[in-house]
């Protein structure tokens, strides 16, 4: 179910025109952009108000992810919800290794921890806050160096969650897409990017 409505102006597209950055109403491709929550397990899903532009010189691309979730009251009469989420997603060297990183208090990180390659670090302190899950832990600690570490302890934006798979670095929030929250997010990729060193893309 697309967003645009025809003879109507679209506030996300009006908005991001006013950034500066290119605006398309859907692209389908973007809802299996990866294999992993939010886009695993979704029914219909779809990926609507596309926006892509450019900050500090790193390309972005950020849309809303909108699935359908199904449910039955006590007279078996069936209900249907959208969950949206807006994903933002920046470019990265590559890797063949992925890297979930996500705040404890996050339904999604602590699920998958009780299943997932979960890795810990000497810090307790992140141990406390976050839940990293990879199959290769030699990535994730390439990436999570101590200084990258105290740096994340340190950042008061951490509860958004980070995915480094292939050559994207994303984050996402249970939210409809809000243009006024683009820039905050792409900052925050771009300053959880900066700080890896270039051996770590090199683990193969």
């Amino acid at each position: 179910m697309g967003l645009f409505r025809r003879n109507s102006v679209n506030p996300v597209a009006a908005s991001a025109e006013e950034h500066g950055w290119r605006y398309a109403g859907s692209n389908d491709a973007l809802a299996y952009l990866a294999n992993h929550e939010p886009f695993t397990g979704a029914h219909h899903p779809g990926a609507y108000d596309v926006v892509r532009g450019e900050i500090d010189g790193h390309q972005f691309t950020a849309f809303l992810l909108q699935s359908e979730d199904t449910t039955w009251d006590s007279d078996g009469d069936m209900y249907t919800n959208n969950i949206n989420h807006m994903i933002v997603t920046i470019p990265t060297p590559g890797s063949p290794h992925s890297l979930e990183i996500t705040p404890t208090g996050h339904f999604g990180g602590v699920k998958r921890a009780l299943t997932a390659h979960k890795v810990t670090f000497e810090s307790q302190a992140f141990n406390d806050e976050f839940i990293v899950s990879a199959k290769d832990p030699r990535f994730a600690h390439a990436v999570l160096h101590a200084q990258n570490i105290q740096r994340m302890l340190d950042d008061p934006r951490k509860p958004l969650p980070l995915w480094f798979e292939r050559d994207l670095l994303m984050t996402w929030k249970q939210t409809r897409l809000k243009v006024d929250e683009i820039e905050p997010r792409v900052r925050y990729l771009i300053d959880n990017l900066a700080p890896i060193p270039p051996s770590a893309w090199e683990i193969d």
